[in-house]
């Protein structure tokens, strides 16, 4: 009996060392993510605006993101703006669309969108296992002494 209740605890054991199996790409975000998973984290990179940006008032921001999901189609991915100034995120009232088939998206904000000051403006993308990843920039609206 007690050989049969030790494999049942190594075998608990295994399930937790190799993760969950993957899932369903129909199940958006009911999958789970972590190093252990199986999953692929995707990979965020916004290329533009280049970061330390300085915008006036009136101004669009043009953004520019690639990401990449070597286990998801990108085109499924859900997509956030945060405006992550003073330490705490807060959303941006922004649609940022899912990336098309080569993972390009691009979008504008503008200056009231944000408002003076400088910004650390956050793009995530999570996909159908749940998997999140960021990429973030500082932009500076009427505060040229910032990101000079």
């Amino acid at each position: 009996m007690r050989s049969i209740l030790a494999l049942i605890g190594v075998l608990c054991g295994l399930t937790v060392l190799v993760g969950c199996p993957p899932t369903n790409d129909d199940d958006v975000g009911g999958g789970e993510c972590s190093n252990f998973s199986g999953h692929e984290f995707p990979d965020v990179v916004i290329e533009a605006p280049v970061d330390r940006t300085n915008f006036t008032v009136g101004d669009t921001l043009n953004f520019v993101v690639t990401v990449t999901d070597a286990d998801s189609d990108v085109t499924a991915m859900e997509m956030v703006a945060e405006d992550t100034i003073d330490n705490s995120a807060e959303l941006i009232d922004v649609d940022v669309p899912a990336p098309d088939a080569s993972g390009r998206i691009e979008f504008t904000m503008g200056y009231a969108d944000l408002g003076q000051g400088a910004h650390t403006v956050r793009i995530s993308a999570v996909d159908p296992d749940g998997c999140e990843s960021s990429d973030s920039v500082v932009v500076c609206l009427d505060e040229p002494g910032i990101c000079d």
